[in-house]
């Protein structure tokens, strides 16, 4: 994060100087060493909903918005049917523990959800866009949270694990219209989303760009 609010992706082997944000996420003091363990992520485009994404009772409009990098390329996703309005990619490696996470800004709509299928108990978190609390999860979400950006945008997440039989990992990003179901959409509701990371963690790390198809 650069000293505007703005992620910045940088290459291999180079410095990172990042900015904290605070509570209402505004970067905060003098630029630190961002310094991680290694990570990927495994989603493909990550930033281009509209390529290997399946939507799924809901339409994709491509570069609407100003996203987290200090571009227009924020897409919006609007419900078009009623039940998990959503776009979703199939992730063909299975781990033990995962951290999947997404910037998402509201649009007319006030709960987003991020959801899983293909793990025992089909974790799930709901995320209130108005406060930038939580509002309902599934026990199998170990770990969840939501971290204010700059310009509307939350960062949001959640951990949970695949038993030995698992064989498939669906992770999605859900419109949903109230604080407890998030599988009950309203026709005609939209947000706006950036930025998918699938990681091998129990937490997320800095995000990382994916273009390959």
């Amino acid at each position: 994060i650069n000293k505007g609010g703005y992620i910045e992706t940088m290459g291999n082997n180079v410095p990172r100087l990042n900015y904290r944000l605070d509570a209402d996420g505004n970067p905060m003091g003098c630029a630190e060493l961002l310094l991680e363990e290694s990570k990927v992520n495994l989603v493909r485009q990550s930033e281009n909903f509209a390529s290997t994404w399946s939507k799924q009772q809901s339409t994709l409009t491509s570069d609407q918005i100003i996203s987290p990098d200090g571009t227009k390329n924020g897409d919006k996703l609007t419900a078009t049917g009623t039940s998990q309005a959503r776009v979703e990619q199939s992730i063909t490696t299975v781990t033990a523990t995962s951290t999947i996470s997404c910037f998402v800004k509201a649009g007319n709509n006030r709960y987003i959800a991020l959801a899983q299928f293909g793990a025992t108990g089909t974790p799930y978190v709901i995320f209130d866009l108005q406060n930038g609390g939580i509002t309902n999860s599934a026990s199998q979400a170990t770990n969840k949270g939501i971290q204010k950006y700059p310009n509307g945008w939350y960062r949001i997440f959640m951990t949970y694990a695949h038993s030995s039989g698992d064989t498939y990992d669906i992770v999605k990003v859900v419109l949903c219209n109230n604080s407890t179901n998030y599988a009950s959409s309203t026709i005609g509701e939209f947000a706006y989303i950036w930025g998918f990371q699938k990681e091998h963690n129990s937490n997320p790390t800095s995000y990382i760009k994916t273009e390959a198809s």
